[in-house]
């Protein structure tokens, strides 16, 4: 099968690093539904389909029906579906449950001979639908459950496919094959040069993890650049910076507004993140493991108490802050689009001075109080703050407006 420029088709070919990705990320894989993105030539997918259930979206038709003549003949004990899309061409609010054509399903018995399009232009819902819908279901990008995605992804559409699964409410994590130098990117540390905007979003939605290299030579055809895999674990119910995190309602308004950022990890766009969402409710914990009993509170609990502690009020006042809005409700974690603008400004020049560059969109007497009441130094650079530091600026930012 030929390798088409095109689509920045390199498969890999050598069965070594196919296997260690399952290895290393057999963990977090277990007893999921799982997503693929670029089948390939059914290698990887095959592997996987050794575990769970799988969906895997192409937008090569050739490579489609390659695929299925190679798979007509085996038996998974999984179920298989295969999309001919662009994921890039689904948006990130449109509603699986109820967006168009279904995908043609192969189970351990049989195998359908043609692929149909998910997520159609004549299938997706108008506007009026997705608004009356928003406050009924909730809204997901490639799947309608919680997802594990595992794919070698093409490097010119890597950074902007991982931002959607950050965003993506059923997306629990991923394990991806990226050029290196955008896996450094999503895994760096503060101090490390490669600290940037897509470091403090993964930092602060879930716990990332450079896995290990893939050396050209494992690719046909071989590209010009090291790959390398790294994994994405999102926090179960609460963000450790929820500072400046908000429990949010799935509405339109929440989730219409897209962003874009550029693998240099600048921001080029505002919108607002999701994360997968688990509802609380009290006395669900009632069950529990020997590790002892997880109290769960909602999000705007979370951020009602942490106010008022501040304020010195007594939290017996929260409960009924938090009876507001019944409609549908998530502990989903997002990023406002203020602390993305805050990203933006911060990383925009990243070997100039933060305090600087915070200075083209704040106030700069104001980001000095603040740097000093934070004990950050004025002559800070933006990868030498942490991402709790980068939420606690924006949350001075926000009581000082």
């Amino acid at each position: 099968m030929q390798a088409k420029k095109k689509f920045g088709q390199n498969f890999l070919k050598d069965p070594l690093y196919l296997d260690k990705i399952l290895q290393v990320s057999s963990e977090l894989l277990q007893h999921r539904k799982l997503v693929e993105i670029g089948v390939g030539l059914g290698d990887l997918s095959e592997r996987l389909l050794q575990i769970s259930s799988l969906t895997t979206y192409e937008i090569d038709a050739d490579l489609c029906s390659f695929v299925l003549r190679r798979f007509s003949s085996r038996i998974f004990p999984h179920t298989f579906s295969l999309v001919q899309k662009d994921v890039l061409s689904i948006p990130l609010n449109a509603l699986n449950a109820s967006a168009g054509a279904e995908s043609k399903n192969m189970d351990s018995k049989s195998l359908e001979s043609k692929v149909e399009s998910k997520h159609s232009d004549s299938g997706a819902p108008n506007k009026a639908e997705r608004e009356s819908q928003s406050m009924q279901e909730v809204y997901a990008w490639l799947a309608d459950e919680p997802y594990i995605l595992v794919s070698n992804l093409p490097y010119y559409i890597a950074t902007r496919i991982v931002i959607n699964l950050l965003k993506d409410p059923l997306c629990e994590g991923f394990v991806v094959m990226t050029q290196k130098e955008v896996a450094l990117k999503f895994c760096a540390d503060e101090g490390q040069s490669e600290f940037c905007a897509l470091s403090v979003l993964a930092q602060s939605v879930g716990e990332t993890r450079l896995l290990f290299e893939v050396p050209k030579e494992a690719f046909e055809p071989m590209p010009k650049v090291t790959s390398a895999v790294f994994s994405h674990k999102k926090y179960a119910s609460k963000a450790p910076c929820d500072c400046a995190m908000q429990s949010m309602r799935v509405s339109q308004a929440s989730i219409n507004s897209a962003q874009d950022f550029t693998q240099k990890g600048e921001i080029n766009a505002t919108s607002q993140m999701e994360q997968k969402s688990q509802k609380s409710k009290a006395g669900k914990n009632s069950e529990t493991s020997e590790k002892g009993e997880v109290e769960r509170q909602s999000g705007a609990e979370l951020i009602s108490k942490a106010k008022l502690a501040r304020q010195g009020k007594k939290a017996s006042e929260v409960s009924e802050a938090s009876k507001t809005s019944k409609t549908r409700e998530t502990n989903a974690w997002q990023i406002s689009n203020s602390f993305e603008n805050m990203l933006k400004a911060a990383f925009s020049a990243p070997r100039k001075k933060l305090l600087n560059n915070l200075a083209s969109r704040y106030d700069k007497a104001t980001l000095e109080s603040i740097f000093a009441r934070l004990d950050i130094a004025p002559n800070t650079r933006p990868h030498e703050l942490s991402t709790q530091k980068y939420h606690q600026i924006h949350n001075q930012i926000k009581e000082r407006k």
